[in-house]
């Protein structure tokens, strides 16, 4: 892991939320078998708690099974492990989408409460995934950043150790020690499109996981020096005690593109003001 909890903050989360503890999600799949083995070792050598937690969505009939399996192969590794289920209905459609939905809203309420830094398990091949996934919708730069090592959601630290690893290397670093895991057939069913872009992306010569990973950290740099310069030039509004924003009229006279992420910009400051960081 490379975050540092330097007086109960993480380090480089200036202005977050105190973490007094780390939360790891794991579904059972390698890549968070792999983070929650990581994220214990170092929790044990910082002096800091952490705890894992199984979500079960109740979309497979044997699932409430496999998320106790899970619990207790962690329990197993000497962890503090807990097993979350969402009690909505799952809809016919949509169902990956309602799933991630209702699995953060589980996560997140947790890490609130327990004052915590979530750790999720992506990875370099999700983070490439996702970037192609955005192409294919038009995103622009913030879109195309795709997921950051650190960023926040409620007011609570969501950090990817593992974002630089492929998923060989994670799936190597399991045989080596002897981590058990579960295997997910969603991850080969070709109705969901990040499974069909998975594939297409390991034939391909064209374009490869590293070009893609390549774009996002270039995107993410560009970004953060609009949202930088931005702030220099004074049209960063922050929320109002009544919730509302006041844009400058500068921010009128600029470009539709860079208009249209401080728009974005100003949405998610919206929206972070309507969770409140629970202290």
């Amino acid at each position: 892991l490379v975050y540092d909890l330097p007086g109960g903050m993480p380090g480089g989360m200036t202005g977050a939320v105190p973490c007094r503890s780390l939360i790891s999600a794991v579904s059972g799949g390698p890549d968070s078998m792999c983070l929650a083995v990581l994220a214990s070792a170092y929790a044990t050598r910082r002096g800091v708690n952490h705890r894992a937690i199984i979500i079960d969505h109740g979309v497979r009939a044997d699932s409430a099974a496999e998320a106790a399996s899970v619990c207790r192969r962690l329990s197993g590794l000497g962890m503090r492990a807990e097993v979350l289920t969402v009690s909505a209905a799952a809809p016919k459609t949509g169902i990956q989408e309602w799933a991630r939905s209702a699995r953060y809203d589980l996560l997140l309420q947790a890490a609130r409460r327990d004052q915590a830094a979530l750790l999720l398990g992506h990875h370099r091949d999700d983070q490439a995934e996702t970037v192609m996934m955005r192409l294919s919708r038009g995103s622009g730069l913030a879109g195309l950043a795709a997921m950051r090592r650190v960023s926040f959601r409620r007011g609570v630290p969501l950090c990817r150790p593992l974002l630089g690893l492929g998923r060989d290397s994670i799936g190597a670093y399991c045989a080596a020690r002897g981590i058990a895991f579960e295997t997910d057939p969603s991850n080969s069913d070709r109705r969901f499109e990040r499974v069909r872009l998975r594939q297409w992306l390991a034939g391909s010569t064209a374009v490869t996981g590293r070009d893609l990973c390549r774009l996002s950290d270039v995107a993410a740099h560009i970004d953060d020096a609009l949202l930088a310069a931005f702030g220099r030039h004074g049209v960063l509004p922050l929320p109002q005690p009544g919730g509302h924003l006041c844009l400058p009229a500068a921010s009128l006279a600029l470009p539709d593109a860079i208009a249209g992420r401080l728009l974005a910009y100003v949405i998610g400051q919206i929206t972070a003001a309507l969770h409140p960081s629970t202290r």
